[in-house]
């Protein structure tokens, strides 16, 4: 059966797609799970879970899972994420709704602190700057069109993280918005990825695109604590626009083999 939602995520532990896969699968909608990374699985997948090999950069493994997809929906996900029971019916039935226009609109999940037990983060906790409903409501994964993927890509400057984020920031320039399914739930275990190197350059690359007078990191939590002081909003701090044009990943014959755009390499 044709899929309604492809689930994609980039990958480098597959001793969780099983239970990521059991807990997606409490959902009557049809759906496929794409994961791209480097590590093979060691056990039988699922018909309806596909695997494809490769040792680019996770960003360009989120690129290739959207474009192998044939869901009507598309998702991405991480592999460390866990799902409330029926997320994908609430997703896809908040989707279908008449009231709502896809080819403008993302839908996300409530990030919780555990799925079977879920207590959600206070939505202020999912804005541009926590708790700030001044600044822009962003996702914690995005359920879209392929459409409307393909309208803003991936920009081959994030190595992994964020682009998302930076995907959400475009949807709203040109129009768009975010709409939360209160019902799906989801959560992830905890890691220090947004501290290691990558994760950094990730969002300082993010913060440049959209906060005016971007100085780096050192100068923003300057502005920040300084801020804080006065209990200022800090809406006025964010772009409109993007501050430059998006540097698309885009499919070739090597998508595979060579990452594009930065890479740990060349990282600044």
């Amino acid at each position: 059966m044709k899929p309604i939602i492809s689930v994609f995520s980039s990958t480098i532990r597959p001793q969780n797609w099983l239970p990521l896969y059991k807990c997606l699968n409490t959902a009557s909608v049809p759906f496929e799970i794409i994961f791209v990374g480097p590590i093979e699985p060691d056990f039988t997948m699922p018909d309806n879970m596909k695997y494809i090999c490769t040792d680019v950069k996770p960003a360009q493994c989120w690129y290739i899972g959207a474009e192998s997809a044939t869901g009507k929906y598309i998702i991405n996900i991480s592999d460390d994420f866990v799902f409330g029971d029926c997320a994908l019916d609430y997703l896809v039935g908040m989707a279908e709704h008449p009231g709502i226009d896809m080819d403008k609109t993302i839908i996300t999940p409530t990030y919780c602190n555990h799925p079977t037990a879920p207590k959600p983060w206070d939505h202020r906790d999912m804005q541009f700057f926590l708790r700030d409903k001044s600044t822009p409501f962003l996702p914690v994964c995005s359920l879209t069109t392929k459409t409307l993927f393909n309208k803003y890509g991936i920009d081959k400057n994030f190595y992994g993280l964020y682009w998302d984020l930076d995907f959400a920031m475009m949807n709203y320039e040109n129009g768009g918005g975010i709409r939360r399914c209160k019902a799906a739930v989801c959560c992830d275990d905890p890691h220090e990825i947004l501290c290691k190197a990558h994760g950094i350059h990730d969002r300082s690359f993010f913060y440049s695109m959209w906060i005016k007078k971007w100085r780096g990191n050192d100068n923003l939590s300057k502005r920040l604590k300084k801020a804080a002081k006065s209990s200022k909003a800090l809406g006025s701090w964010i772009r409109k626009t993007r501050s430059r044009p998006v540097a698309p990943l885009v499919m070739s014959d090597d998508i595979l083999a060579i990452s594009q755009g930065v890479t740990l390499e060349n990282m600044v």
